[in-house]
């Protein structure tokens, strides 16, 4: 969105938190405050399927934290994903990027040669649904089996991510429920 553009409304809207049932929040764990959980609240068999996904391949990562969050700040910035963008910002910080390190993966410029062959990896997986050969033997020297599954699942998810966050129009919590939700993730 361009800076004179004007801001959208959300094309489904989060349920209010005192709205939400017992059942629903006791489905969202105490995460109930974040916008996208209480969209996809509106339909719980997607919130089901896609939440233990997004847990699986972020919380429960094999992937070093520094890698995982260079593959999904890249797949943010390469689907034109603003939501998840501006919360892995703040994750990122949480787990020793510095801004720089930041905006080098947003961008894909100035990366350490591991972290250009992540960006690089998920620039393929976006825009061919597949990795090169040749990044693939190069990710190979580094990575395991499992990780190497990981990295293409972690940018699909967030492919993924992005069409949700996008097509919905969801919109970003305030500053502070984002930092009071980044001080909970217990995988940074």
């Amino acid at each position: 969105m361009s800076a004179n553009a004007a801001p959208r409304t959300p094309r489904i809207s989060p349920i209010e938190v005192d709205a939400l049932t017992p059942e629903q929040k006791s489905r969202m764990g105490g995460w109930d405050e974040l916008h996208f959980n209480r969209v996809l609240m509106h339909n719980p068999r997607l919130f089901d399927a896609f939440l233990p996904l997004l847990t699986k391949v972020v919380a429960q990562s094999e992937l070093p934290p520094h890698d995982r969050q260079v593959l999904i700040l890249r797949t943010c910035a390469l689907t034109g994903e603003v939501y998840e963008a501006a919360h892995h910002v703040l994750i990122s910080h949480a787990t020793g990027l510095s801004d720089d390190e930041i905006r080098a993966a947003r961008t894909g410029v100035g990366l350490s040669p591991i972290h250009d062959l992540l960006a690089g990896a998920a620039g393929e997986l976006v825009r061919d649904f597949t990795i090169s050969d040749r990044t693939w033997k190069a990710l190979a020297e580094h990575y395991s089996a499992a990780e190497l599954m990981e990295i293409v699942a972690l940018v699909g998810t967030y492919t993924t991510m992005a069409m949700l966050t996008r097509a919905l129009d969801i919109q970003l919590e305030d500053t502070e429920t984002m930092k009071s939700f980044t001080a909970l993730r217990q995988y940074v």
